[in-house]
């Protein structure tokens, strides 16, 4: 054995070494190996009230956080995202920028796992006349742990994305104009990667 190809040399008890090759998932929660990051594309649909219905959404979203807590499964950070809505009555694409504070918590250390997520932030509006609100976001899903650090996550979620903009109201079948408050409610699908 030549000493120059030696990188490390690391104690470990034969139950890490074990827990390790059967979930993928690093045994403890220390270092710099616990920060990871999660790139996620998200697409539905979105209806908000007295504004559209049914209209095609898209999501891309990038955060960064801790991986394990306390040996749990569990993504505790922060991110960003562009989210556009596609309304076609219009022809008008309704863009936000949403800053949120994101936990995921996987059921199990197994290598194949249920999830669920949450996302609680503010989102900006990037489109004229209209102004951000309140966004929050709730998942489920299925992550697959392809090697220690890198997994791939796929499943449902719905969101909720306050705005404040021009919408229009009917009242004795005669339309009504206004500027106020309204809720974007959005359902789709996910896929991500945690790296």
């Amino acid at each position: 054995m030549e000493v120059q190809k030696i990188k490390s040399i690391e104690k470990a008890t034969p139950t890490d070494i074990i827990k390790k090759l059967k979930t993928g998932i690093p045994v403890t929660d220390s270092g710099s190996g616990n920060v990871c990051g999660l790139l996620e594309l998200s697409g539905g649909l979105s209806s908000a009230k007295n504004k559209f219905s049914s209209m095609p959404n898209g999501q891309v979203s990038l955060a960064f956080g801790s991986r394990v807590l306390q040996s749990k499964v569990l993504f505790i950070g922060g991110g960003v995202g562009y989210f556009s809505v596609f309304e076609s009555q219009s022809s008008e694409i309704i863009s936000f920028v949403p800053l949120y504070l994101r936990l995921k918590s996987n059921f199990s250390k197994k290598k194949t796992s249920p999830y669920i997520l949450f996302d609680a932030g503010y989102s900006f509006a990037l489109t004229s006349g209209y102004e951000g609100g309140l966004y929050s976001k709730v998942g489920l899903g299925v992550q697959h742990n392809a090697t220690a650090k890198t997994s791939i996550y796929w499943g449902a979620f719905t969101s909720i994305q306050n705005f404040t903009g021009a919408l229009t109201e009917t009242n004795n079948a005669l339309p009504y104009n206004y500027y106020g408050n309204s809720s974007i409610v959005n359902f789709g699908l996910n896929i991500g990667l945690q790296f």
